[in-house]
Parts: structure tokens; sequence; C-alpha cells
């Protein structure tokens, strides 16, 4: 049986493969790329492959998976597998050192979420950072608000943009502000409180009382 290992990182990534007996049969570097892995990996035999978690490690997992090989992301963290590198870590060493544990079996694998669960987190993650750009400037038009006189109670979106159309704001920080109301106008129509599905509860909005009150 053979035992794969690659040491994934931005643009080239180090491949090795071992024998039962840990004899080399291959030892190179590629691009981290769809491409580059089906060059590599579509025309061997099924063999495992073992790969450290990181950001990039789900998706050649499901890509090698899909060329149909066994792949296992393991936790870097595992206090035997990278032991004897650990001072002095390289990519020829922790490569080596992922192969040595496939080949002995010693590694502690990565729970990995399922699809629909990643694309979940991957929209709760967009949305959060949407929430906090549009809490940064509800917090902006406030503080210029507040330079020209005009204080505005805490409240949600609707209640700070409607203050400009509401109050005698001056013609120019109505200029000023246009570009800011336009991009908070265009998150309230994104950003409405919904249910997402496979969650417990939907995402929390920022209310006013939980914005950092940058207008004191």
């Amino acid at each position: 049986m053979q035992y794969g290992a690659i040491h994934l990182n931005l643009h080239r990534s180090h491949v090795r493969i071992v024998d039962e007996r840990d004899h080399l049969i291959l030892d190179q570097y590629v691009d981290t790329a769809r491409e580059a892995f089906t060059q590599l990996f579509a025309h061997r035999r099924r063999i495992r492959i073992l790969l450290e978690h990181s950001v990039d490690s789900e998706w050649v997992a499901q890509h090698l998976e899909a060329l149909g090989h066994e792949v296992i992301v393991v936790d870097s963290t595992h206090p035997t597998l990278f032991s004897r590198t650990r001072r002095v870590r390289t990519n020829k060493r922790d490569v080596t050192a992922l192969a040595n544990a496939n080949r002995r079996g010693i590694y502690s694998p990565v729970r990995r979420a399922s699809v629909t669960k990643r694309e979940l987190r991957q929209r709760s993650r967009v949305r959060r950072q949407l929430m906090q750009q549009r809490t940064t400037l509800m917090n902006l038009l406030r503080v210029l608000l507040r330079e020209e006189g005009v204080r505005v109670a805490p409240g949600g979106p609707e209640s700070v943009t409607s203050v400009v159309d509401q109050l005698a704001v001056p013609e120019g920080l109505q200029t000023t502000l246009a570009p800011v109301r336009a991009i908070l106008t265009a998150f309230d129509a994104v950003l409405e409180p919904v249910h997402l599905e496979g969650e417990g509860r939907p995402v929390k909005e920022a209310s006013g009382s939980e914005m950092a009150h940058a207008s004191g």
C-alpha cells in the first residue's frame, strides 16, 4: 500500500508518497491548484493521503476524493505528529512527518463539516462582516451629523438615515452623506432579519444600543 502526504502552501505545495516500508515513491512540489493535483493524482491507484488542516485543506480534500483517493485532514497540534520537527519546521520535515504518521496510523483526524454546513457558515460570515461594516457607516453618519449640531437617538439604520430627510441638514453635508446613505440602503436590502436554513436561530442583528456610541 502507498501512503501520501501533502504540505499545503499558498502557491506551491510539497507532495510525498511512500510505501509500507517507507521507501520513497514520490517527493516533489506542485502548484496548489486543481489542475496540478489532477495531473499528479488522477492516474494513480487509490492511496490514503494526509493533509494538515488549513484554509485550503477542504477544497483539496474534496478534489482528491473526487479523483478516487482516501483523504484524511489531520490536526497539526496532535502531540506526536510533529514532535520530532517542532523546533525547526520546514516544508520537507513537515511533509515527511505527515507521510510517516500516515504510514504508521498515528494522527488525529479533524471532523470535516458537510457541504451544507460549510455553505451556511460562509453565508453567516459574510452576513456578520456586512453588519459590522454597516455599523461603522452608521456611526460615521452620526458623528458627521453631530458636527453640525444634529443629534441622533440610538436606533437602527432606518432611524438614522431618516434624520437626513427630516431635519435641517446643510446642503453640503447632505452631498457628503449621500454615498453613505446609498450604501446603508443597499445593506438594508440584503440584511433583513432572516432565519438561515440549518441554524438554530437567526443571525443576531446589531441594535442601536449595542453599537459603539461614537457620537458620545
